[in-house]
């Protein structure tokens, strides 16, 4: 007789793909449905979201999933959403979108927030939400909203962080986890509660947020109709989940302290796990509520890490392909370290941690009539890890032990990179047999709510499999240390010329 498969829904509203998978209680992908998300841009600076077409594209992936033949019969157990995070669905009294939602891009509330440090120095800011004041969270959206389009904001009856919404058009209580809550810039990351301080320096009314709850906790189940509409049952527990970069570090197997993650997909965040609120001195990194229950994370977001590379490939092929093939990966991981004297400083979106410069701009350097699009890629492969390192760097300084690197996304799947990032960090590199670790812990997160494991770190050992380990070589991890710290002096002499302001100004 064939055995049921047992496995959960996992749910994961991303920045570039929304992505749906049902994976079993080993942690092994069963069934996957990708579908592009659409961003709304305007030359305002706008980034924003289509709600309502984020949810039919959530519950088109799942109907993908249920009906896979491979997963015939299978019981499935549970359903959690995670999602890209700060990003906000504003409602009004009847839970209709009013407006596009904001998505974290959206880096518009960068005058707004100019105004509330006037209220509120950065260090106390920093000290209370574990974040610097920088436009890329919750907070500078709803503060350019009431400043910029009140008739609008007159409307908004609910904010909903991104999963907080998908949750509830499948069913659930309205809530908010607090791992998500603790990138909207309104949370006290210590006690892990709404700040009513922040709140009303803001004009802003914390009502308007869900109840918070821990991720991992039941807060609802499937609805009839999000049942009809995906073949998933009827009262399928739903689950909180929790940020998408705190799940990656779960389904990294990073729950406590020592392995780092680095999420290698639009964005490149690096995560380590505390347990307790580690606030950087200096601002440069943040501290979040992790996914684990009673665990914190540090992290270091890199605004875009991916996006460079997708940018890059569509420049030098004309727009016709966002991606490179593997002629141009094996050439650039062919080369020696350096990419034979260029230099590429990823600030295509601004400058994340640990510089956190919102008017900084990307920056080709060193280029030659010798160079060619493989020099280009190996480039920008650097130049990303550099950036990674100084995060690296950071966590070190904060006393957190770093034995080794945990790589997930899509870019964990180049062997040529992740050998470059060894070199570069002088640490082993661990890449993943299912290097979508997003989904993998928002399904550790609905295993631990439907109650099959007792606690996250039971549910990571059945559900986080490594697959191969990249030591250092030592040699070019000397060649490394140099370029680092000609890319650090680089970087230093720009910021030191303000040269960011005065592009910024050009007409």
């Amino acid at each position: 007789m064939k055995k049921t498969i047992r496995c959960v829904a996992a749910v994961d509203c991303g920045t570039t793909a929304t992505k749906c998978a049902l994976v079993d209680l080993a942690g092994r992908m069963r069934v996957e449905a990708t579908l592009p998300a659409t961003v709304l841009t305007a030359p305002s600076g706008c980034r924003g979201l289509d709600a309502d077409a984020l949810c039919e594209a959530v519950l088109s992936a799942l109907t993908v999933c249920v009906a896979d033949p491979r997963t015939a019969g299978a019981e499935i157990l549970a359903c959690s959403v995670t999602g890209q995070r700060a990003s906000v669905v504003c409602l009004d009294a009847r839970d209709r979108p009013v407006g596009p939602a904001f998505s974290w891009q959206d880096m518009r509330g960068a005058p707004e927030l100019a105004v509330l440090r006037e209220r509120i120095p950065d260090a106390d800011y920093f000290r209370l939400t574990g974040l610097p004041n920088f436009p890329a969270f919750t907070l500078a959206k709803l503060l350019w909203l009431n400043a910029h389009e009140p008739q609008r904001a007159r409307r908004v009856h609910r904010y909903a962080l991104l999963s907080d919404f998908m949750l509830h058009a499948l069913g659930a209580d309205w809530i908010t986890d607090t791992s998500n809550a603790s990138l909207t810039g309104l949370l006290d990351v210590t006690t892990r509660t709404w700040s009513t301080a922040l709140f009303d320096l803001a004009g802003l009314d914390a009502g308007r947020f869900g109840p918070l709850v821990e991720p991992g906790t039941p807060v609802g189940r499937l609805s009839r109709d999000a049942a009809r509409r995906t073949g998933l049952p009827e009262g399928l527990p739903l689950v909180a989940g929790a940020g998408d970069q705190q799940c990656a570090g779960l389904g990294a197997g990073v729950a406590a302290p020592g392995a780092v993650e680095i999420t290698l997909g639009t964005v490149a965040v690096p995560l380590c796990a505390s347990a307790r609120p580690l606030l950087d001195p200096q601002r440069r990194v943040t501290c979040c509520v992790h996914a684990a229950p009673g665990m914190w994370n540090n992290e270091g977001l890199q605004q875009a890490s991916g996006f460079s590379l997708v940018w890059l490939a569509r420049l030098l092929h004309h727009g016709r392909a966002n991606r490179f093939g593997p002629t141009a990966w094996r050439a650039a991981g062919d080369m020696q370290p350096g990419a034979d004297g260029v230099l590429f400083l990823p600030y295509l979106l601004g400058a994340g941690a640990p510089w956190w410069n919102a008017a900084a701009s990307g920056v080709l350097l060193g280029l030659r009539d010798s160079h060619g699009p493989a020099h280009l890629l190996r480039a920008a492969l650097e130049g990303i890890a550099f950036e990674n390192r100084a995060i690296l760097d950071v966590f070190r300084e904060l006393g957190v032990p770093v034995s080794d690197v945990r790589l997930t996304g899509s870019g964990s799947r180049q062997p040529a990179w992740s050998r470059i990032q060894a070199n570069l960090y002088g640490l082993p590199v661990v890449t993943l047999e299912n290097p979508q670790a997003t989904l993998v812990g928002a399904a550790i997160l609905a295993a631990c709510g439907a109650g099959v494991y007792a606690s996250v770190p039971d549910a990571v050992q059945h559900m986080v499999h490594p697959m191969a380990r990249i030591e250092p070589d030592p040699e070019q991890r000397v060649a490394y240390d140099a370029l680092y710290a000609r890319y650090v002096e680089v970087r230093q002499r720009l910021d030191a010329v303000n040269v960011w302001d005065r592009i910024g100004r050009m007409d």
